[in-house]
This record gives C-alpha cells, structure tokens and sequence, in this order.
C-alpha cells in the first residue's frame, strides 16, 4: 500500500477491501484467497513510485475482475 499522502492510496485501499470481500466468497476453499491478498499487498507495501503502485494495482483489478466472473454458488 503506498505510504499517507500518496495519491494511490485511497485506490490501492479500496482495492483491497473489495478483493477481500470477493475472497470470502472464493469457490475453491482450498486456494487460500485471503491470506494470499494479504501477502501481496504486504509484499508492496513499501512502493512509493507511482509507476510501479500503478503497474502493480492494474494487476489487482485485473484479479478483481477475473475472481468477479467466476461462477459463485
């Protein structure tokens, strides 16, 4: 997550949010899909540069995306 005052933060937080709400619905139990999004965003934590905080958000919407069109019981 970028550091307090970085333009991508309130982003990257709401990414995280909506992610971890798609993750208790997971159909696949044994994927662990919640304590993976919290090692990854905890991983990137530390990134400051804008393009990177980019490049690395794009990808968790693009797992938002994907986690959204599967099938859900």
């Amino acid at each position: 997550m970028p550091p307090l005052g970085h333009p991508l933060r309130a982003r990257a937080i709401g990414l995280y949010k909506e992610l971890h709400r798609l993750g208790r619905e997971y159909p696949d139990p044994d994927y662990h899909f919640i304590p993976k999004l919290q090692a990854a965003f905890r991983q990137n934590a530390h990134l400051t540069d804008h393009e990177q905080v980019e490049s690395k958000l794009k990808l968790a919407e693009f797992v938002r995306k994907e986690t959204e069109s599967k099938d859900i019981p």
